[in-house]
């Protein structure tokens, strides 16, 4: 830099702080004086210094001797970096002294910080346990390869993919995630991206996922249902154990049904009508509604319903009797019975 007095030198010197965390640089600025010969300079010296835009003031009584780095204004601005890392700032600086040889000072330079490491960030969407999934990542360089890895349950720091420098990755979720949610439809999962600039690392981030066992695929399985009636009686009337009399029973109903993708049955119930039965194997005692129903209901709490369609029901209502008894005369020892049904 230079002043108005040839003699005068001015000098900026400059440190800084960094965060990777936050990405920033805190930068100290000052600026000196001396003189080249053997003169003194002294009073009230007025004047700034710019860093990366942010300008501060300062105004201060100094003296400027030969080789004396007089210190005349220091300043401290945070700058944040580029999304890559890097960052070129520039820092100046002005001043004078009212009524001395030190009536303007011209300095200024272009600084380029040290790169800050920011390691990639990744996005997944539509997890869904046996189908793809798009991992997306938002690389700060072109440079810049990746590795991924994910956890799940007790499935931990598994290899997605070594090394990669691309932006988006085809990922088949493992079907082996069914076996840690035997209990929820739902599980909590994690992926780490670790950044690498050649040989070196940058960092790694990690991104929450929310893993889905489909209902449509993993509901449980309905294989069979048998109901009929269990009344030898009333088969024998009929002559079809799948006609069922109204108001009269057994009803027997066999269930055979099973889970599926490491799930396990939770519960069996058969419905007849607003009249409920749990198990695999029940008998309603009395049937009174022509409909009849399966709902299996597994850990995770998906249900698949069965109607059973392949009965046919009779209506049927218990017969009753009144009668009625008198004598022909009162002193008849002769009675009449009527009797209707």
């Amino acid at each position: 830099g230079t002043s108005a007095n040839a003699a005068i030198v001015p000098k900026i010197v400059w440190s800084g702080s960094q965060s990777h965390d936050g990405k920033y640089t805190d930068v100290t600025a000052t600026l000196y004086y001396s003189r080249t010969d053997s003169y003194r300079t002294s009073g009230t010296w007025a004047g700034s210094i710019t860093i990366n835009g942010v300008t501060s003031q300062a105004s201060k009584s100094i003296t400027i001797t030969y080789n004396s780095n007089t210190m005349a204004i220091t300043a401290t601005t945070r700058v944040p970096h580029n999304d890559d890392g890097t960052k070129i700032i520039t820092i100046s600086a002005v001043g004078s002294i009212s009524g001395s040889t030190l009536s303007s000072t011209d300095i200024s330079a272009t600084i380029e910080l040290d790169t800050i490491p920011i390691p990639s960030t990744i996005s997944v969407s539509n997890v869904i346990i046996g189908s793809p999934a798009t991992i997306s990542i938002a690389s700060a360089s072109a440079n810049f390869t990746h590795t991924l890895r994910y956890s799940f349950g007790t499935l931990t720091e598994q290899v997605i993919v070594a090394t990669t420098n691309k932006t988006s990755i085809l990922w088949t979720v493992p079907t082996a995630f069914y076996n840690e949610i035997p209990n929820a439809p739902t599980g909590w999962g994690v992926i780490t991206c670790v950044t690498y600039n050649g040989y070196n690392k940058v960092g790694e981030t990690v991104y929450e996922f929310t893993a889905v066992a489909d209902k449509t695929i993993c509901a449980p399985q309905i294989r069979s249902v048998s109901a009929y009636d269990a009344d030898p009686k009333s088969v024998a009337l009929t002559g079809d154990n799948k006609k069922i009399i109204l108001n009269a029973g057994p009803l027997r109903v066999q269930t055979e049904a099973s889970a599926v993708n490491g799930a396990a049955i939770k519960s069996i119930e058969v419905y007849n009508g607003t009249n409920k039965l749990t198990g695999a194997d029940v008998t309603f005692p009395f049937v009174y509604m022509e409909t009849l129903y399966v709902i299996v209901t597994d850990t995770r709490g998906y249900t698949t319903r069965y109607d059973v369609t392949d009965l046919t029901f009779i209506s049927y209502y218990q017969p009753t009797m009144t009668y009625e008894i008198s004598r022909e005369s009162p002193t008849s020892s002769k009675v009449t019975v009527s009797v209707k049904g």
